[in-house]
């Protein structure tokens, strides 16, 4: 007999899904059926043993089914989801089957469809009745590991509280549960022996082995062949839910150690102690010398600056000891940020906007999750660097001079003869040669830094809009405020309102 929850906005669905299977299996019992999900789930977590089956339409008002289903599994793993649509957009049932579902019906529903799942949900049933105690064991450790059950209960106890035991992990990537679960049926025979647990998380295996006096610490290496990239970790720890989740803690971030550096190190647990307590500060200039990148850059010299890139990144593969992330990351952006004071010194105190990529790189390196990874923003950083200098190379000194002038003095009122007059040019000459190497007219550049100076006085609440444009250099306030919506696409009245609304 199946206990059944039904779940369906549309009581009329609710009515005629009753009807069908009081009809079609009488020994099976309609346990709950709900027109609103939270009460179904408030249910279904207060009555356990209440619920085999539950039937949802994944498409509701309040909560999506695929949410809905989600949440159930995470109450109530054994239940077995099926999922309801009366739309063809598979992408969404899909999601649902990834969530747990096991089947799903297509609106309107028909009855031989409905017929054949729960036929085949009684199949499941009886299945899962006839499952082993090896398998029972295997799925509450998986509960236990992720946290997901309350320790004090006594059917997930396992091993007795404070029982000395080794925690080992194998984790490959490359790996699915598929090939792990084949690597656990062959190593069955050897868990009985040692009365063991295990269990498959994504793309790891997970084994917890009670240690006695006269055993050895923990499962056989021979049961996994281990590869050249296969991280394969342990530790000895004394059962109980915080003494579990404190070693998976420490094992997973072990293995995020290992993928960082290319998953060519392993230490055993004495060797790992050591090296995490003598974590030093990496030193970015045994890599890359700063003062020699910060010549290369200035001059432009991209050969160089490849040929010593190469040589950084073999010394870097070729150190023996592995890098601690965090250290290793932390030294890269240190490193980074030198090379933004020596422009900040060049550009008087000020970080062009061409580099605005640079802390968009920066966070890459940050997220990094790879040694290579990292190495590459690192690369991108000082490729970007090299471009500016390069670019800066290429214009003439009176247009650096000019544009520093209109920087200095874009409140006055500037024109071109001005200007022109103050690099010693004639006004047409330098008209044409400052759009050529600037890329923009002078009056479209002086206009763009007045604008930006009024953004920041924008957040000065006290100023009005008039007083910002009389004193970014604008004598009309009509068109400083259309200058302003051509930028910014929208008024400063607008933006000011943006600004006081974040």
């Amino acid at each position: 007999m199946l206990k059944i929850v039904l779940i369906d906005d549309e009581q009329v669905v609710l009515q005629g899904m009753s009807h069908l299977l009081a009809e079609e299996f009488p020994d099976h019992e309609i346990t709950g059926s709900f027109t609103d999900p939270e009460p179904a789930i408030r249910f279904i977590e207060e009555n356990p043993g209440q619920v085999d089956v539950v039937v949802t339409d994944i498409k509701m008002p309040h909560i999506s089914g695929v949410t809905l289903i989600e949440k159930i599994r995470d109450i109530r793993p054994e239940i077995v989801m099926i999922a309801m649509s009366a739309y063809t957009d598979y992408e969404y049932i899909r999601q649902a089957m990834k969530n747990g579902a096991v089947d799903y019906l297509l609106k309107p529903c028909r009855r031989k469809e409905i017929l054949g799942i729960f036929e085949k949900v009684e199949r499941q049933k009886k299945e899962r009745a006839q499952e082993t105690e090896e398998k029972q064991r295997e799925r509450r450790f998986l509960k236990l590991l992720k946290g997901n059950e309350d320790w004090q209960d006594k059917d997930f106890c396992i091993f007795p509280e404070g029982k000395a035991c080794v925690c080992t992990m194998w984790s490959d990537r490359d790996r699915g549960r598929e090939e792990w679960e084949a690597v656990m049926y062959r190593s069955r025979e050897e868990l009985r022996k040692r009365n063991a647990v295990g269990t498959v998380e994504e793309h790891r295996l997970w084994i917890v082995t009670p240690i006695s006096g006269t055993e050895g610490e923990g499962f056989p290496d021979i049961c996994v062949n281990d590869g050249n990239l296969v991280v394969h970790l342990k530790k000895n720890f004394k059962w109980g839910q915080r003494e579990l989740q404190e070693t998976v803690h420490t094992l997973l971030e072990r293995e995020f150690y290992m993928d960082f550096n290319g998953r060519l190190y392993a230490w055993d647990e004495e060797i790992w102690q050591k090296k995490t307590s003598q974590a030093e500060e990496i030193k970015m200039e045994e890599f890359l010398p700063f003062s020699k990148i910060e010549m290369i850059l200035m001059r432009g010299r991209e050969d160089q600056l490849q040929l010593t890139l190469r040589e950084g990144r073999r010394r870097l593969i070729g150190r023996t000891d592995g890098f601690e992330p965090v250290q290793l990351k932390k030294g890269m952006i240190h490193f980074c940020y030198l090379l933004e004071e020596r422009i900040k010194t060049e550009e008087a105190g000020k970080i062009p906007e061409s580099l605005s990529e640079q802390e968009k790189i920066l966070s890459d390196l940050r997220n990094s999750r790879t040694l290579m990874q990292a190495w590459a923003n690192l690369e991108a950083y000082l490729q970007q660097i090299l471009s500016f200098f390069q670019e800066k190379a290429k214009v003439p000194s009176y247009i650096r001079l000019a544009s520093a002038y209109i920087e200095a003095n874009y409140m006055q009122e500037l024109s071109l003869q001005k200007v022109a007059e103050y690099v010693s040019l004639n006004p047409w000459y330098f008209s044409s040669q400052f759009k050529k190497y600037m890329g923009i007219s002078m009056g479209e550049y002086l206009n763009q830094i007045r604008i930006k100076a009024a953004v920041s006085l924008m957040e000065e609440r006290d100023l009005k809009i008039g007083e910002i444009a009389e004193l970014v250099g604008f004598k009309d306030s009509a068109y400083f405020g259309s200058v302003f919506k051509k930028f910014k696409k929208m008024s400063p009245k607008e933006y000011r309102m943006k600004i006081m609304n974040k």
